[in-house]
């Protein structure tokens, strides 16, 4: 959900100074932003983690 924020903030630029009503729906049902090497191995740690925690439960 926050790379998807991001992404439109980032597309939006400028332009957010004008009125502009966007929902969050209509932004989550845009596609993810490509993700670079650092996030991908950040998710993947990640991941990692919750399975970990979860064999303990």
């Amino acid at each position: 959900m926050k790379l998807k924020i991001e992404e439109e903030l980032k597309e939006l630029g400028l332009q957010s100074t004008k009125v502009q009503k966007r929902s969050l729906y209509s932004i989550m049902q845009r596609p993810l932003p490509q993700i670079d090497a650092v996030t991908e191995a950040e998710l993947a740690s990640l991941e990692q983690l919750f399975q970990q925690s979860g064999q303990y439960n």
